[in-house]
């Protein structure tokens, strides 16, 4: 069982890797799509800019659920205290950039 969750794993850390990835290209496209409304128009409504940041906002609270994922299959794999606590790490970035966001009110503020 612990070979499983070693392969598992390896495997869902890679596919979180590649996520994290795919996060930074949509928060380009997000700010690439606000600049580009922003141009064309007086303004720039919370609406606008939260539709080109969509699929950004979605995607890291994706990516947290998969992190805290990661950590139970660190836990279930048995590898060791270090990576272990370099899941739970990961899992601890992820929420404190979901809070700060949330907290400072970039999540209903306009741009």
């Amino acid at each position: 069982m612990t070979t499983a969750f070693r392969a598992l794993y390896r495997y869902w850390a890679a596919l979180l890797f590649l996520a994290v990835i795919v996060q930074v290209g949509a928060a380009g496209y997000g700010a690439f799509s606000a600049d580009h409304k922003a141009s064309d128009q007086n303004g720039l409504t919370s609406k606008q800019f939260d539709h080109g940041f969509g699929p950004h906002i979605a995607l890291g609270y994706g990516i947290f659920l998969a992190s805290l994922l990661l950590v139970l299959f660190a836990l279930g794999a048995r590898p060791g205290r270090r990576v272990v606590l370099e899941a739970l790490t990961l899992a601890l970035l992820v929420f404190v950039a979901i809070a700060h966001r949330a907290w400072t009110g970039l999540a209903k503020s306009n741009p």
